[in-house]
Protein backbone atom coordinates (compact mmCIF):
# COMPACT_ATOMS: atom_id res chain seq x y z
CA UNK A 1 0.00 0.00 0.00
CA UNK A 2 1.29 3.44 -0.96
CA UNK A 3 1.32 6.11 1.74
CA UNK A 4 1.68 9.84 1.11
CA UNK A 5 2.99 12.06 3.90
CA UNK A 6 1.35 15.48 3.60
CA UNK A 7 3.33 18.03 5.62
CA UNK A 8 2.05 21.60 5.57
CA UNK A 9 2.10 24.85 7.50
CA UNK A 10 -1.45 25.82 8.47
CA UNK A 11 -0.43 27.84 11.52
CA UNK A 12 -3.05 30.47 12.37
CA UNK A 13 -0.42 33.23 12.12
CA UNK A 14 0.84 32.11 8.71
CA UNK A 15 -0.36 34.49 6.00
CA UNK A 16 -0.10 31.74 3.37
CA UNK A 17 -1.66 29.16 5.66
CA UNK A 18 -5.01 29.01 3.88
CA UNK A 19 -3.31 28.33 0.55
CA UNK A 20 -1.06 25.66 2.05
CA UNK A 21 -4.08 24.02 3.67
CA UNK A 22 -6.13 24.20 0.46
CA UNK A 23 -3.33 22.47 -1.43
CA UNK A 24 -2.92 19.81 1.25
CA UNK A 25 -6.65 19.14 1.52
CA UNK A 26 -6.94 18.80 -2.24
CA UNK A 27 -4.13 16.22 -2.30
CA UNK A 28 -5.55 14.37 0.70
CA UNK A 29 -8.94 14.05 -0.98
CA UNK A 30 -7.35 12.86 -4.22
CA UNK A 31 -5.31 10.24 -2.37
CA UNK A 32 -8.32 8.88 -0.49
CA UNK A 33 -10.40 8.79 -3.68
CA UNK A 34 -7.71 6.64 -5.31
CA UNK A 35 -7.12 4.28 -2.38
CA UNK A 36 -3.83 5.84 -1.27
CA UNK A 37 -3.16 6.13 2.46
CA UNK A 38 -2.21 9.51 3.91
CA UNK A 39 -0.35 10.78 6.94
CA UNK A 40 -0.72 14.43 7.97
CA UNK A 41 1.94 16.52 9.68
CA UNK A 42 1.18 20.10 10.74
CA UNK A 43 2.30 22.62 13.39
CA UNK A 44 3.29 22.29 16.15
CA UNK A 45 4.57 18.87 15.04
CA UNK A 46 6.25 20.13 11.86
CA UNK A 47 9.77 19.44 13.11
CA UNK A 48 12.82 17.71 11.67
CA UNK A 49 12.49 14.77 14.07
CA UNK A 50 8.79 14.13 13.46
CA UNK A 51 9.04 14.67 9.72
CA UNK A 52 11.92 12.21 9.46
CA UNK A 53 10.04 9.60 11.47
CA UNK A 54 6.86 9.84 9.40
CA UNK A 55 8.71 10.09 6.10
CA UNK A 56 10.32 6.75 6.90
CA UNK A 57 6.92 5.05 6.74
CA UNK A 58 5.79 6.76 3.51
CA UNK A 59 6.74 6.40 -0.15
CA UNK A 60 5.80 9.93 -1.24
CA UNK A 61 6.21 13.23 0.62
CA UNK A 62 4.12 16.26 -0.27
CA UNK A 63 5.17 19.57 1.26
CA UNK A 64 3.29 22.88 1.38
CA UNK A 65 5.34 25.37 3.36
CA UNK A 66 7.89 28.13 2.85
CA UNK A 67 11.20 27.20 1.28
CA UNK A 68 14.64 28.47 0.36
CA UNK A 69 17.36 27.14 -1.94
CA UNK A 70 18.57 24.78 0.78
CA UNK A 71 15.60 24.12 3.05
CA UNK A 72 11.91 23.95 3.83
CA UNK A 73 10.86 25.60 7.09
CA UNK A 74 8.06 25.28 9.62
CA UNK A 75 5.88 27.94 11.22
CA UNK A 76 8.78 29.08 13.41
CA UNK A 77 11.13 29.50 10.47
CA UNK A 78 13.06 26.40 11.56
CA UNK A 79 14.34 23.93 8.98
CA UNK A 80 12.57 20.58 9.02
CA UNK A 81 14.20 19.51 5.74
CA UNK A 82 17.48 21.04 4.64
CA UNK A 83 20.92 20.40 3.28
CA UNK A 84 22.05 20.28 6.92
CA UNK A 85 19.45 17.85 8.28
CA UNK A 86 19.60 14.05 8.21
CA UNK A 87 17.31 13.16 5.30
CA UNK A 88 18.01 9.44 4.98
CA UNK A 89 14.34 8.63 5.51
CA UNK A 90 13.82 10.07 2.01
CA UNK A 91 16.07 7.44 0.41
CA UNK A 92 14.05 5.75 -2.34
CA UNK A 93 11.19 8.22 -2.01
CA UNK A 94 9.39 10.78 -4.16
CA UNK A 95 9.22 14.42 -3.09
CA UNK A 96 6.62 16.97 -4.24
CA UNK A 97 6.82 20.49 -2.88
CA UNK A 98 4.85 23.72 -3.12
CA UNK A 99 7.71 25.78 -1.70
CA UNK A 100 9.79 28.60 -3.11
CA UNK A 101 13.34 28.00 -4.36
CA UNK A 102 13.83 24.48 -2.94
CA UNK A 103 14.58 22.92 -6.35
CA UNK A 104 18.15 24.12 -6.01
CA UNK A 105 20.67 22.94 -3.40
CA UNK A 106 18.02 21.01 -1.45
CA UNK A 107 16.99 19.00 -4.51
CA UNK A 108 20.59 18.05 -5.25
CA UNK A 109 21.24 17.07 -1.62
CA UNK A 110 18.17 14.81 -1.56
CA UNK A 111 19.22 13.04 -4.75
CA UNK A 112 22.63 12.38 -3.23
CA UNK A 113 20.98 10.37 -0.45
CA UNK A 114 18.85 8.35 -2.87
CA UNK A 115 15.68 10.32 -3.69
CA UNK A 116 13.89 8.90 -6.76
CA UNK A 117 11.79 11.87 -7.86
CA UNK A 118 11.68 15.58 -7.13
CA UNK A 119 8.96 18.00 -8.22
CA UNK A 120 9.31 21.57 -6.96
CA UNK A 121 10.21 25.15 -7.80
CA UNK A 122 13.58 26.81 -8.39
CA UNK A 123 12.24 30.35 -7.97
CA UNK A 124 9.58 32.24 -6.05
CA UNK A 125 6.18 30.55 -6.09
CA UNK A 126 3.35 33.07 -6.46
CA UNK A 127 -0.35 32.57 -5.78
CA UNK A 128 -3.49 34.65 -5.39
CA UNK A 129 -5.99 33.90 -2.59
CA UNK A 130 -9.27 32.25 -3.51
CA UNK A 131 -8.01 31.39 -6.97
CA UNK A 132 -8.37 27.65 -7.50
CA UNK A 133 -6.22 27.65 -10.64
CA UNK A 134 -3.10 27.96 -8.47
CA UNK A 135 -4.07 24.98 -6.33
CA UNK A 136 -4.96 22.93 -9.41
CA UNK A 137 -1.69 23.66 -11.17
CA UNK A 138 0.45 23.12 -8.05
CA UNK A 139 -1.14 19.71 -7.44
CA UNK A 140 -1.40 18.50 -11.03
CA UNK A 141 1.85 16.52 -10.92
CA UNK A 142 1.19 14.44 -7.83
CA UNK A 143 -2.39 13.80 -8.90
CA UNK A 144 -1.19 12.49 -12.26
CA UNK A 145 1.48 10.35 -10.59
CA UNK A 146 -1.10 8.86 -8.21
CA UNK A 147 -3.28 8.03 -11.20
CA UNK A 148 -0.44 5.97 -12.70
CA UNK A 149 1.36 8.27 -15.11
CA UNK A 150 5.09 7.82 -15.55
CA UNK A 151 7.40 10.71 -14.72
CA UNK A 152 7.69 11.57 -18.43
CA UNK A 153 3.90 11.54 -18.87
CA UNK A 154 3.39 13.49 -15.66
CA UNK A 155 5.82 16.19 -16.77
CA UNK A 156 3.93 16.68 -20.04
CA UNK A 157 0.66 16.72 -18.13
CA UNK A 158 1.90 19.39 -15.69
CA UNK A 159 2.88 21.72 -18.51
CA UNK A 160 -0.40 21.07 -20.34
CA UNK A 161 -2.37 21.88 -17.17
CA UNK A 162 -0.45 25.09 -16.66
CA UNK A 163 -1.18 26.08 -20.26
CA UNK A 164 -4.88 25.23 -19.89
CA UNK A 165 -5.22 27.11 -16.62
CA UNK A 166 -3.28 30.07 -18.00
CA UNK A 167 -5.92 30.48 -20.70
CA UNK A 168 -8.68 30.31 -18.07
CA UNK A 169 -6.99 32.87 -15.84
CA UNK A 170 -6.08 35.20 -18.69
CA UNK A 171 -9.79 35.83 -19.22
CA UNK A 172 -10.10 36.90 -15.56
CA UNK A 173 -6.86 38.72 -14.83
CA UNK A 174 -3.68 39.21 -16.86
CA UNK A 175 -1.72 39.73 -13.64
CA UNK A 176 -2.81 36.40 -12.18
CA UNK A 177 -2.24 34.64 -15.49
CA UNK A 178 1.30 36.02 -15.68
CA UNK A 179 1.98 34.80 -12.12
CA UNK A 180 0.81 31.33 -13.09
CA UNK A 181 3.13 31.41 -16.10
CA UNK A 182 6.04 32.37 -13.84
CA UNK A 183 5.26 29.31 -11.68
CA UNK A 184 5.25 27.10 -14.76
CA UNK A 185 8.67 28.39 -15.77
CA UNK A 186 10.02 27.72 -12.26
CA UNK A 187 8.84 24.13 -11.87
CA UNK A 188 11.46 21.39 -11.92
CA UNK A 189 10.70 17.71 -12.48
CA UNK A 190 13.66 15.38 -12.02
CA UNK A 191 13.55 11.60 -11.92
CA UNK A 192 13.69 8.54 -14.17
CA UNK A 193 11.24 9.01 -17.06
CA UNK A 194 9.80 5.51 -16.69
CA UNK A 195 9.20 5.66 -12.94
CA UNK A 196 5.57 5.14 -11.86
CA UNK A 197 3.82 4.85 -8.52
CA UNK A 198 3.73 1.07 -8.96
CA UNK A 199 7.51 1.00 -8.74
CA UNK A 200 7.26 2.25 -5.15
CA UNK A 201 5.20 -0.68 -3.85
Amino acid sequence: MITVLIAYNNDENEKCGHFFEDCATDIRNHCLTHGVDVQLLTPPDLTEEKFSKQAGTSQICYIASHGSPNSVVNEKGEDFISTNTANYSLNGQCFFSVSCHCAKELKDALFRIGLKLFVGYNNTYTFFPNCDEFTQSANSGLKAFIEGMSVAQMKEYIYAEYDRLYKVLDKKSAIMADALLDNKEAIIVEGEDTLTINDLV
